[in-house]
This record gives C-alpha cells, structure tokens and sequence, in this order.
C-alpha cells in the first residue's frame, strides 16, 4: 500500500505500526489501550472514515533500543477492520519526530528511525 512499517513493542507485545506521515495523533485498538489511563480526548478524522472523537491514553511504547511515552488515542471500529488484514494494530502519527528523526526511502522500502539527542535536565 505504499505506507511504511514499523515494529514496535507495547505491554510485552510486538505490534506492526504504519508510520502515518499525515497523523498527528497515534492510534491502537481499544483492546490495546484498556491496559493504560485514558488522560483526554481528540477530535480527529481519517480520510475515508470522516470525522470521530476519541479517547486519548497514555502509553509506554518501544521502537527498537528507545523507549518513551505516547498519547494514543482508541481507533474507531472501522478503521480498525481495514488494518487488521494487513496485520497493523497501530497508527504511529507525528507525535514519534519528538523522539526520532526520520528518513523515509520508499523506493528502497526502508524506513530509518534515528534518535533525536536528549536534552540534559
């Protein structure tokens, strides 16, 4: 589909992710995110499924050595039905470039995700 891949690690489990370059908010499925604590609500909508409000969770995610927190927001059911098919669970949006720069090279189908230097407290 032309959307890249990415591997990442919730609550003991490998999940694949598509990188969604157009996403501000990430995304799981609820059966994913009743494990953590829903901290607020987004308006949002996906190109195709119109618009949609969801709850927002707090959760601890891992892409390769780099572990952080994320707010994933619930993916409405019909949204959901679409990825599992293709054996996504989750949308990673914009929220991951606070952690990571990121090269893209869809020709070579690969997708670096380099960390971004902490700042010293």
């Amino acid at each position: 589909m032309g959307v890249p891949i990415v591997t990442a690690e919730v609550g003991g489990n490998r999940i694949k992710d598509f990188f969604d370059t157009g996403a501000p908010v990430s995304y799981a499925g609820e059966d994913i995110l009743k494990a953590y604590p829903q901290v607020d609500t987004a308006n949002d909508y996906y190109m195709t499924f119109e618009a949609f409000q969801s709850a927002i969770h707090r959760v601890p995610i891992t892409l390769g050595s780099r572990s952080f927190v994320l707010d994933v927001g619930v993916l409405p059911p019909t949204l959901q039905s679409a990825l599992l098919p293709v054996g996504v669970e989750e949308i990673l949006g914009t929220a991951i470039l606070a952690h990571f720069m990121v090269a893209y090279m869809p020709r070579r189908k690969r997708i670096i995700l380099k960390n971004r230097r902490q700042k010293s407290e």
